[in-house]
C-alpha cells in the first residue's frame, strides 16, 4: 500500500489504498454496477411517468405495468410469424371467406356466389364422373354450379374459378372431392368430403334455394 501523496498544490493529502489483489475489489464493482441499474430503471419509470401523465404513490405501479405491456407488444410483433392471405377455416352455419377471386375475365366476390355449389378440384383429380353428375343434379334444382382449382382448368358447360394461392382450400381442408353447399342468404349449410357418383343430394340441393336453418334433431321423451 502506498501512504498519503504530497505534491505542492497546497490541497490536503490524499490518501489511497491500492490492494495487492485486484480481486478485492470486486464487491465493490458489483455494488456500483447495482447502484448504476437501478439509477437507469429510476429514469425510465420516471421519463415514462412523465410522458404518460401520472403523478402520485400509484404513478410507479402504472409506469411499470405500461412499461411490461409495451415489451409484450414488442415481443409479439417480433415472433409472430408472418404468412401471407390468411384465411380462418369456415365451418357450416357461417358465410365463407371474404375473398375475391377470378372468374374467366373478371373477378367475383365469393359471398356473392349464393346459392351455390363450388366443387373444390382436388390435385391430380380423377373425378370427371364425379363432377358431371353432382353438376347434373345441381342445376335440375337450379342452383348455380362452380369449380374451385388452384391450377388452369377448362371445362365446356361448366364455370371455373381460380384460386391460385389455394386461399378456398385453406378455408376448406379438402379430404377427396369436396363441396360447399352455400344458402341462398350467403350462409355455408354443408361441406361434403370424399363425394362419389350415384349419391342423390336433390333434398340438401333444393334447400340451398332457402335460408340456412340449423337442423333440428327430434328427441324422444324416455
Amino acid at each position: 500500500m502506498n501512504g498519503p501523496h504530497h505534491d505542492d498544490s497546497g490541497l490536503p493529502p490524499i490518501h489511497i489504498e491500492i490492494p495487492d489483489d485486484a480481486r478485492e475489489l470486486e464487491p465493490e464493482v458489483r455494488a456500483y454496477q447495482r447502484e448504476l441499474r437501478h439509477r437507469r430503471r429510476a429514469d425510465r419509470l420516471r421519463h415514462l411517468r412523465e410522458r404518460i401523465g401520472v403523478k402520485g404513490p400509484i404513478g410507479p405501479i402504472v409506469a411499470t405495468v405500461a412499461l411490461l405491456i409495451a415489451i409484450s407488444a414488442t415481443m409479439l410483433i417480433t415472433f409472430t410469424p408472418k404468412q401471407g392471405n390468411p384465411v380462418t377455416t369456415t365451418r357450416t352455419g357461417q358465410k365463407p371467406p371474404d375473398l375475391q377471386l377470378r372468374m374467366g375475365a373478371s373477378n367475383v366476390w365469393v359471398r356473392h356466389l349464393r346459392p351455390a355449389v363450388l366443387f373444390l378440384v382436388p390435385p391430380d383429380c380423377r373425378c370427371d364422373p364425379v363432377i358431371d353428375d353432382l353438376r347434373t343434379q345441381a342445376h335440375a334444382e337450379g342452383i348455380p354450379f362452380y369449380l374451385v382449382t388452384r391450377h388452369p382448368l377448362s371445362r365446356p358447360g361448366t364455370t371455373v374459378i381460380s384460386d391460385p394461392s389455394g386461399r378456398i382450400v385453406t378455408a376448406y381442408p379438402r379430404t377427396g372431392p369436396t363441396a360447399v353447399f352455400i344458402h341462398s342468404d350467403g350462409v355455408v349449410g354443408a361441406i361434403l368430403h370424399n363425394l362419389h357418383t350415384k349419391r342423390s343430394l336433390s333434398g340438401q340441393l333444393r334447400r340451398l334455394r332457402l335460408p340456412w336453418a340449423p337442423v333440428m334433431t327430434a328427441v324422444t321423451p324416455s
